[in-house]
Parts: C-alpha cells; structure tokens; sequence
C-alpha cells in the first residue's frame, strides 16, 4: 500500500466529573451534552490510572470561533504537575471537485481554507515537551483553566504512555481472512482535514518525482507535514479488498541538515502499535520512499473494505523527546553558572586581572565540570538515536569542550566569558 504524493518532511466555573469504565471522566452528565468553557472558567475532574504506569491525557472537545488565535489552557493534576498547552482548531481546504481551481492558463491556485467545528480528540503531556508522567493506580483531580478562547469540552482520561508493540498487533490479526490486495494511492497535498491553517499546498517543478508536475504551468503537488510538535495531516480512504497493507511515503525531508525528523502514524483514529509512535524520516535533499519497518521487515496494517478509513500523520519529537528535554535544564543550569561567574568578574571582564575563582566560586567550578560530561554525554545519546554524524548538535559538543576548559583552568575564564554567554544562547537556539 503506498500514500503518496510528494509530502515535504517538512472566574471559575466548576463541574463534578462522572468516572466511568475505562477511566474515562465526562465533563457533562451526557457524552453528547459538553460543557461550555470560555476564557478565564475552569473545570475540575476526576480521572484513573487503573495501574502504575507512564501515562498522558487524553481530552475530548470542541474548538470554538477562534479567529487567528488557538484555545489555550492550563492543566494541573493534583500538586505535582502543571502545565500550559495549546489545542488544535481543525481546518479543511476549499477545492473545486477532485483537486483546486485553476486560472486562465491551467496554474492550480493555492486553495482558501474553512474552519471545521467538529469534536475532536487529543493526546497532551501533563509536564511539557511530550513527556508522560509517572503514576500510581488511583484517582487523581484534574484541573482544567481556560486562558484564551473558547472549548466545549467532552471529557477527559489518562491513557498508558506505551501501546501494544507490532508483535502483539500482528498476533491480534492472525486468524482474520486476507486475500490478494491492490495498491491505493492518496495525493499528500489533498488531505480532508489538518490541524494548521499554515500546512498548505505548494508546488515544486525541480523534479519529475513529485505527481502531478508539469513544465508549462503551476501544479500543486506537495504540501509542508507540519514543523511544530502536534500539528498533522489527514486523509480519507476507502480500501477495495480487505487484507495486509503496507505504508510507503514519499518525502523529503530536506530542511534540518543532519537531522531526522519523526512522524506519528494514527490509523482510523488511533496509533495500531508502538513503531508508529515516531516513524523516522532521515534528512535527504531527494525525494524517498520510506516504509515503516519493524527490523528489516516493513510493518503490515490489517484493513477492512470500507469507507471509513482515516490515516493522520502528525509531528513528534520522537526519540529527541527525552534528550531535549534534558538539554533545555542544561541551558538552565549554565546560565546559572555564567551569573556566579558574573558575581565575582562584574560587568566590565578585564582579561589580564587573576580573579579568586577557586575561593569565590568552588561549587560553581565542580558544575561546570558536571555540565561538560553532561554535554558530552548528550552529544554521543543525540547521534545515537539520529544516527547522524552530529553536525546539527556540535553546539553541544562545543558547549562540552568550553565548560570543561574553563573548569580545569579557571585562569581563563575572564577570555571565554563572552563565548560561554554565546555558546549558552547558541544551544538555546539549536533546542
């Protein structure tokens, strides 16, 4: 099965929560009766963790009129996390029958967009960054605050951090009947539904591999998969014969030098197992054909004929998760140090005083030594998972080598302090 074409890789309002099987936590007596929240009201719910476990949350609602601007809102769980998020509006293109409206001379046109007000389901971190959270089986409370816009929210639960794996899936469809299968293509830039006004068709006539394409006029045939965490694309299908499908994209992913970037695959509203949590696409200036793959075996989805097929591909941190989120608290901590550091030199640095370092600042000079191994360490954890040479994270590397010189010979520092300060700013950006 492949899906192609040309996808650039690139005052308080309070309600009682109703728990039910599965952990689920209405916001409203009826699942189809939602609570209307506006900016500055706030909902208090109860949800359960049924084991201990890694867990996000799961919200169910609608977005309101917005304008340019997204709902935005506060969650806190009990005491121990807090965290803001942005939930997506949902967005459709305006097109003419099968593909976009054309001007006099055949150039399709970039195709104006509608809002959709429709329910939606997402899944959201309770710390930031994509990250699930520790919990114990029990109960927890739920705050939800609105700080801009409007929703109506649905309900809410916690769902396990950790899927099934393919194994497992594979085995849940053995004994189903699959016979003989036929290729369906779907065109990247024609989705039925995005998250992001900004993902929109676009055309590139510098090569023959993206369809359509044309020599003598405009044709759109790509479209931007999203750059930031959360946004995604989706698109309907029908599938003519029910059986094993395998997923092909086309994609460049041309645009993070060095870099991968990470897809997650949802299937009829859901990701069916773990390897399409964060499906890699690997930094190319060409057009590539990646395929999922378990091993060296590309992974197999099991589909039904039918209509009602939807496949979301949505922007991830992936495997970088972790790591970045540990880079941002290095940040944190090296600026820390660049102002204990400012405490004993002042504003004005002259380069050719010996400044009491040792004495004034002895702890400072021990975390500048953690921080070096530190860096060091997510240097060589970033090229293992990218699998990359690292060009895109020698600021870390830089930044490792900097904090270990000035460390071992404190008589520096008065020299480097204006490196240090860029340095810092310089993995600030590369986050």
């Amino acid at each position: 099965m492949r899906f192609s074409r040309g996808t650039r890789l690139a005052a308080c309002l309070l309600a009682l929560s109703i728990s039910l099987p599965g952990g689920l936590a209405r916001a409203a007596e009826s699942a189809e009766s939602p609570l209307a929240l506006t900016e500055g009201q706030s909902v208090t719910l109860t949800l359960e963790a049924p084991q201990t476990g890694e867990y996000r949350l799961e919200l169910e609602f609608m977005a309101l009129t917005g304008k340019t601007v997204n709902p935005q809102a506060t969650l806190s769980l009990g005491e121990a996390y807090r965290t803001s998020v942005t939930l997506p509006r949902l967005w459709k293109d305006l097109r003419q029958g099968d593909r976009f409206a054309v001007d006099e001379k055949g150039n399709e046109l970039v195709p104006r967009q509608e809002e959709l007000f429709e329910r939606q389901t997402v899944v959201l971190s309770l710390v930031g960054g994509g990250q699930p959270v520790k919990l114990e089986a029990g109960r927890y409370t739920l705050t939800l605050t609105m700080t801009a816009k409007s929703i109506e929210l649905y309900g809410a639960r916690l769902v396990p951090a950790v899927g099934r794996s393919y194994a497992a899936y594979t085995e849940e469809q053995a004994d189903k009947p699959a016979g003989e299968t036929v290729p369906i293509y779907l065109e990247a830039e024609l989705p039925s539904r995005k998250s992001s006004a900004g993902l929109t068709a676009t055309f590139d006539n510098s090569s023959p591999d993206i369809s359509p394409s044309a020599a003598d006029r405009t044709l759109l045939g790509l479209i931007s998969a999203g750059s930031r965490e959360g946004q995604w694309l989706e698109w309907e299908f029908t599938v003519p014969k029910t059986g094993y499908y395998k997923l092909a994209v086309k994609a460049r992913q041309n645009l993070t030098a060095g870099q991968p970037s990470y897809r997650r695959i949802w299937i009829d509203g859901e990701v069916p197992f773990e390897e399409f949590q964060a499906v890699q696409f690997p930094y190319s200036s060409k057009w590539e054909l990646v395929e999922p793959r378990n091993g060296e075996e590309p992974c197999l989805l099991y589909l039904e004929a039918g209509q009602a097929h939807t496949l979301r591909m949505e922007a991830t941190l992936g495997g970088l998760r972790e790591l970045i989120r540990e880079v941002d608290g290095a940040v944190s901590r090296l600026s820390a140090i660049y102002r204990d550091i400012l405490f004993v030199v002042g504003h004005d640095v002259d380069i050719y005083r010996d400044y009491p370092f040792e004495q004034a600042i002895p702890d400072t000079l021990s975390q500048l030594r953690q921080e070096s191994e530190r860096l060091a360490a997510y240097y060589d954890e970033y090229v293992r998972i990218t699998g990359a040479p690292g060009s895109q994270a020698q600021v870390l590397a830089n930044m490792a080598r900097q904090a270990a010189d000035m460390a071992e010979r404190p008589y520096r520092i008065p020299r480097l302090m204006a490196d240090f300060s860029n340095n810092i700013s310089a993995l600030g950006s590369w986050l």
